[in-house]
């Protein structure tokens, strides 16, 4: 799948998926998949041999 296809289906999610959540329900989305983020990444980093606090 080439870029501008994956760009077109992530648009289409949002506008069929997320933009018609409540402002409410987008904040748990997102805060959950801000926390995922950061959870991968120390996992990322201690598996590295880096530091898992520096970001």
């Amino acid at each position: 799948m080439n870029v501008c296809a994956v760009d077109a289906a992530i648009r289409q999610w949002f506008r069929s998926y997320f933009d018609p959540l409540d402002l409410r329900h987008q904040q748990v989305f997102i805060s959950s998949t801000t926390l995922l983020h950061n959870s991968v990444g120390m996992v990322v980093r201690a598996i590295g041999g880096q530091n898992a606090m520096v970001d």
